[in-house]
């Protein structure tokens, strides 16, 4: 999940600045970073399908993801990897992480854990 294998290099090499970190959910770049965001208490964009919370289409978010050319646009979701929308275990694994980082902002926890001095790294 974490190992991001730059397709054109090879298999040695990753287009992160690191072998593990967090691109997978917050994108490539900045420019990748500000799409997914919305800009709104520290949320990422999301949808509602059928009552449940979902990473937006990439009509909606122009992102580059890896989505054969005859893949539905209902089906083609823009997330922080180019693949992850092809491989339905990722494809869940991230949209939880959306979820429960929006859950986080939303309820405050992130401010307070900001707050009490904690650092991430």
């Amino acid at each position: 999940m974490f190992f991001k294998t730059d397709v054109k290099k090879g298999p040695k090499f990753t287009w992160s600045g690191h072998g593990v970190d967090v691109t997978s959910i917050y994108g490539r770049n900045v420019q990748e970073e500000n799409l997914l965001r919305s800009f709104d208490s520290g949320k990422l964009k999301m949808q509602t399908i059928n009552g449940e919370e979902y990473p937006m289409f990439t009509k909606d978010v122009p992102i580059t993801m890896g989505y054969p050319p005859n893949h539905p646009d209902t089906l083609k979701f823009a997330m922080g990897h180019p693949f992850y929308g092809l491989m339905p275990g990722l494809f869940l694994y991230k949209t939880i992480w959306m979820r429960e980082h929006n859950r986080y902002h939303e309820t405050g926890m992130m401010r307070d854990f900001f707050r009490q001095g904690n650092l991430l790294f």
